[in-house]
Parts: structure tokens; sequence; C-alpha cells
């Protein structure tokens, strides 16, 4: 075998190594995940010191739920174009309340994002984001005629229970992504459960832009989060802040580190 021939096939052995060592996440959702540029922070921590290339490509628009984004089709099209390792869905909050959505939206929108996976190759998540800044008692109702679509309906109203306090609320929706994901065969994270227990131990860190929305150190605690979700590396030797207070970025990661095998 002449040389140029040797590392010709040496280059291609490396290309094919190292091509077969990217990581492909695809998240689909709306504001809940792509606040404060939640995807990319998640990427460049995981591309930080890592042998693995993550790419992480998004498909997120102000509240664009689960069944939106089945009928605009452009995630299908994602689809279409390559094979994920990774998928993480997310549906607005409050729509997990309420029974309805739940079946006739939620659940058959999950089916049909695992059903544009012809290689049965990727692995789906749930993004459980949080329960919400509500006042209590709490009730959530959508129109009859959103799921109908008939103008008789306009008047009717199909409504979550009403929720007494934040715990109540809290163990609600935890049991809500737990049924869903054992009828569709995902996995939901585990960002609604640190969440709870994160903000009470840290009232001081201020978690929320506003009533829905996760601040800034609210969005990198969800990537934070996800890191372990898709990486076996230490949080803690994470570097990158996003400009935020680096104690405070410290606090985020170590709580995620030495906490999320518990949940």
């Amino acid at each position: 075998m002449n040389k140029k021939y040797f590392f010709q096939l040496i280059f291609l052995f490396l290309s094919a190594f190292f091509g077969a060592q990217e990581r492909k996440i695809l998240f689909i959702g709306n504001s809940l995940t792509y606040y404060f540029d939640m995807p990319q922070m998640l990427e460049k921590m995981l591309n930080e010191n890592n042998t693995i290339s993550y790419k992480i490509t998004q498909i997120t628009s102000p509240g664009t739920q689960l069944e939106h984004h089945i009928s605009e089709g452009i995630a299908k099209l994602k689809f279409d174009e390559k094979d994920w390792d990774d998928v993480v869905l997310q549906h607005g909050t409050l729509g997990y309340y309420v029974p309805e959505e739940v079946a006739i939206n939620i659940v058959p929108s999950i089916k049909a994002f695992q059903g544009y996976d012809k290689n049965k190759k990727a692995k789906f998540y749930l993004f459980a984001t949080w329960v919400g800044k509500e006042q209590y008692p709490y009730q959530i109702c959508y129109p009859k005629s959103v799921y109908t679509h008939k103008i008789e309906d306009i008047n009717e109203r199909y409504c979550s229970k009403k929720f007494e306090s934040l715990e109540e609320e809290k163990e609600y929706l935890e049991n809500q992504y737990a049924a869903i994901t054992k009828e569709t065969n995902l996995t939901f994270t585990k960002h609604s459960a640190m969440e709870y227990v994160f903000e009470k131990e840290h009232p001081d860190l201020n978690m929320w832009d506003d009533d829905t929305h996760p601040s800034k150190i609210g969005s990198y605690f969800n990537a934070c989060i996800f890191f372990k979700l898709f990486s076996d590396k230490n949080l803690k030797e994470v570097k990158e802040n996003f400009d935020i207070n680096p104690k405070e970025a410290s606090i985020i990661r170590s709580f995620v580190e030495d906490n999320y095998s518990k949940f």
C-alpha cells in the first residue's frame, strides 16, 4: 500500500469516526423553550470541553402549541431532512390542566411527532415546564368552540379543576406529565420538580421574568437540567455563565449536579 493511499484511508476513517460523534437534538415548542436563548445556552455548555459534538436545532415561536407545529408542517420537514438522536417536545403548561386539551391535542400531537421518526432512532422527551405564578384559587377554561369549531359552542367551556394552592397544582401537573408519558412511551424531564425545590431553597434568586416565563437565570437553570439529561459530564466543571452573576450561576450548577439523580 503506498503512503498516499494509506493516509487517505486514515482520513476517511477519522472523518467517519468523528462524524458519528455528532449528537443531533431537536427542540419543538414556544417561548417557554426559547426564552433567553435557552437552546443556544445548552449547546454551548454541552460543547465545552466535550469529545462529542452537539448540534441543537429548534422549531419555536410565540404561543405555538404542539398541534400548531403539526398543522404548520415545518416540524415534519425537519424529520424528513435527517434522523434525530433526541427530540424535546414542549406544550404550554396550562394546557395540561384541561383534560380535553390533553386528549384532543397534546397526546395525539406527541404520537404524530413519534410517527415522523421513520427510522425509530430518536428518543423523545416531554419538557416538564414549571407551575406558573398563579393567584389561588385558580382555574383555567377554554371555549369548547376552539375544539369543535362550531359557533353554537362559543358559550360552552372545557375547564380544569379549581386549584387551591401551589402544592395542589404542582401535584396535578406532575401526575399529568407521568400519565401522558406512560401513554406515549416517552420520558418527561425533571424541570418542574427540581425548580419547585430550588425556588424554595433559594427564594432570593429571581427565577421569573413574568408570571409565566423564566428569567435569564431561570433559563440557565433549565439548560443545566438538559445538560445532565444529555451528558454525563460534571456541571460544576462548566465555565460559561452567559453574563449571569458567577456566584448565582455556580449555585444553580451545583444544585442541579448534586440533586439531579434524586428526582
